[in-house]
């Protein structure tokens, strides 16, 4: 065999043997590339070039075995103990919700149960009440066109009262039932995305803003006011824990604030783990530490953080956005509700990571969810129009027998 090298050189070679220093620095560009930390690149070369790890010249046939076990261990799917069950047209009743809007940022959706239920259609608030077979439209202002509603939240005890939040940065207070505004309150510069009622003072609430700014106010109390201004992006998600005291705000800058009502000038804790906006918060009901968090379409995300040691104890990559959760005490599992791609709710078994269930139905993404707490009904509402209506407890028994011979029903 004849070569000629590309200096024009005179000499024939037999053969063709690469300089020293071109081989060195063949193998260093393979090794720089090996140890960037992308995923699958690893894998991928070390399949590619199997020698890098072992002498190139060697006296003894190479295992063929083992370079195939590493082929097959790259396809291999993981096997779960429960594998994933997937649900199509698993909800009982679906409800058609026209000009429902589809912005990540605005809570529109509120509900006692399936059969009162607050939803933001257009510019107009409406409440469903299925035991009367009615439909009330409230209207924020009917003198003032450029005014929305953008948000929406029901008083869990006194059902008739309804806070609807506007662009406009105040909060309406509805008598729903007599179609009446109560009072109405100007706190924030800009939309309220998010209203929350205090679970354990039930004239407390607390509202976040475009403004940057999370409030806590009372109905009974114009002259309460408390300001949290640790964000630096709208206020797109909160959530309080069962005890009344701490409030979790999620923002358009990634922020998870933890805040402690009786010292609020500075979040307690501040998660910073997030890669996209933060909508999805939820507090484990058996727990009170323990905050479940979720990240939007830069992140996908499910975290949960233990707040007393400011320690992430789960992290769920769930693959697609995560708009909204909500846990399950009795099978100790949290749901989620996604975007892009197949705008499913998703069951997470807690101790496992392990994904249960999946549940299809949307066509778009799922933008709010209510627990429903006496029966564990959910309520979705998505970008696609429509509301739906989940039973969960048929597809939850099996696991309430692996959890406890005891039902936990039972002994409340």
């Amino acid at each position: 065999m004849q070569m000629t090298d590309n200096n024009d050189s005179k000499a024939n070679f037999d053969r063709f043997i690469p300089q020293r220093k071109e081989l060195e620095n063949y193998d260093y560009k393979i090794m720089k590339t090996l140890n960037q930390k992308t995923q699958h690149k690893s894998k991928i070369l070390k399949n590619l070039f199997p020698f890098i790890e072992s002498n190139v010249l060697q006296f003894r046939k190479i295992d063929k075995t083992k370079e195939n076990d590493i082929l097959l261990n790259m396809e291999k799917p993981i096997v779960n103990e429960h594998p994933t069950k997937l649900i199509k047209k698993g909800e009982k009743k679906i409800y058609d919700a026209p000009h429902f809007k589809n912005d990540y940022y605005l809570h529109l959706i509120d509900a006692i149960d399936e059969s009162l239920i607050g939803v933001i259609l257009g510019n107009v608030g409406h409440v469903f009440n299925k035991e009367q077979n009615k439909v009330v439209s409230l209207k924020p202002c009917a003198n003032d066109e450029t005014m929305e509603p953008t948000s929406i939240s029901f008083n869990k005890a006194h059902k008739h009262i309804l806070s609807i939040g506007n662009n406009k940065g105040s909060v309406q207070f509805w008598d729903w039932k007599n179609e009446k505004i109560i009072k109405s309150v100007e706190l924030h510069t800009d939309r309220i995305g998010c209203i929350q009622w205090n679970p354990y003072k039930e004239s407390m609430f607390a509202t976040g803003s475009k403004d940057n700014k999370v409030l806590i106010g009372d109905l009974n109390d114009p002259q309460m006011k408390l300001t949290g201004k640790n964000h630096f992006g709208e206020i797109c998600g909160l959530s309080w824990n069962a005890n009344g005291w701490i409030l979790a705000s999620g923002g358009n800058d990634n922020l998870v604030n933890v805040w402690d009502i009786r010292n609020f000038r500075d979040p307690i804790v501040t998660l910073q783990e997030h890669k996209a906006a933060v909508r999805a918060l939820g507090w484990c009901p058996w727990k009170s530490s323990l905050l479940a968090t979720g990240g939007g379409s830069g992140d996908m995300r499910l975290l949960v953080t233990n707040i007393d040691q400011n320690k992430i104890t789960q992290e769920i990559h769930t693959s697609s956005q995560v708009c909204a959760l909500v846990w399950d005490e009795e099978v100790r599992s949290i749901l989620t509700a996604h975007g892009f791609s197949k705008y499913q709710l998703s069951l997470w078994k807690y101790e496992t990571s392990e994904l249960i269930y999946e549940f299809l139905g949307h066509k778009n993404r799922i933008l709010s969810m209510v627990k429903v707490p006496s029966n564990g009904t959910i309520i979705t509402a998505s970008a696609d129009e429509t509301i739906r209506i989940w039973n969960m407890k048929q597809f939850l028994k099996p696991f309430l027998k692996e959890t406890s011979m005891l039902n936990p029903v039972l002994l409340r």
